[in-house]
């Protein structure tokens, strides 16, 4: 993706808390154009960070307003703070199947052999053969 992100801030009326939030980061969230969305009921203010030119802060505005939350000013956030060239940014890199799934192996794999070891070395039980 090339283009440029920035991140706009809203002055939202009645984000009473943590379920607001949510209501507002659903509402928001699968949104082309929008790569993150932030609200915080403490100071009422929605902040979204994306690509302008994908999507207006008029349509951010009337989301808001469809979910039920009137935004009463758009806040001012300075552009050469905030604004990233996308293409410039290095990619998070990718984690494969060992590096997601490689303690739990690894922890699986410890209690298997403990367990193992413990039956072995202490049996329960001393059975006669068949």
């Amino acid at each position: 993706m090339v283009g440029v992100v920035e991140r706009r801030s809203f002055e939202v009326d009645d984000i009473h808390c943590d379920g607001c939030e949510q209501t507002i980061q659903r509402s928001l969230g699968d949104i082309a154009g929008l790569d993150d969305v932030v609200a915080d009921h403490r100071t009422n203010t929605v902040t979204v960070t994306g690509d302008p030119s994908q999507v207006s802060d008029d349509r951010i505005r009337q989301i808001l307003d469809d979910a039920g939350f009137r935004v009463t000013q758009v806040l001012e956030t300075p552009n050469d703070d905030h604004t990233v060239d996308v293409a410039t940014t290095d990619p998070e890199p990718e984690r494969g199947p060992i590096g997601r799934y490689g303690f739990l192996v690894l922890g699986v794999a410890v209690l298997a052999i403990a367990g193992y070891a413990g039956y072995e070395l202490y049996p329960r039980f001393d059975l006669p053969a068949a």
